[in-house]
């Protein structure tokens, strides 16, 4: 099982966002997530929810490289794997926060291919 932590980017310029991210304003924010398949993560939900938190999802996106295009134009903050977080902000004009709440991204690994007959 591969495990990344939890990092959250926020446009270079962001006008609420200083170099820390406390839990209030990060729960204030508009987020933006990865949602496959029309279903979001409710893993960020539930740490938020362990702290009386909730946040407000306003952009579900069905493809990673639109989450930072979507970062850039707007007050959102979204929450990635660090690696992916990084590799985004060397690309855009985005700032890596560390998250005012534990978790991590977790993947088993690559897909198998399916045996044919």
């Amino acid at each position: 099982v591969y495990r990344d932590p939890f990092a959250c980017v926020v446009r270079r310029d962001h006008p609420t966002v200083g170099s820390r991210l406390g839990l209030d304003r990060f729960a204030s924010l508009p987020h933006v997530e990865l949602a496959l398949f029309g279903t979001d993560d409710d893993v960020l939900d539930r740490a938020l929810a362990r702290h009386g938190k909730s946040r407000e999802l306003v952009y579900p996106l069905p493809h990673f490289s639109t989450i930072p295009l979507a970062v850039m134009e707007s007050d959102a903050v979204a929450t990635l794997g660090r690696r992916v977080a990084m590799a985004f902000a060397e690309r855009y004009p985005l700032r890596v926060l560390t998250p005012p709440v534990k978790g991590d991204s977790r993947s088993k690994g690559r897909a198998k291919p399916t045996q044919l007959p």
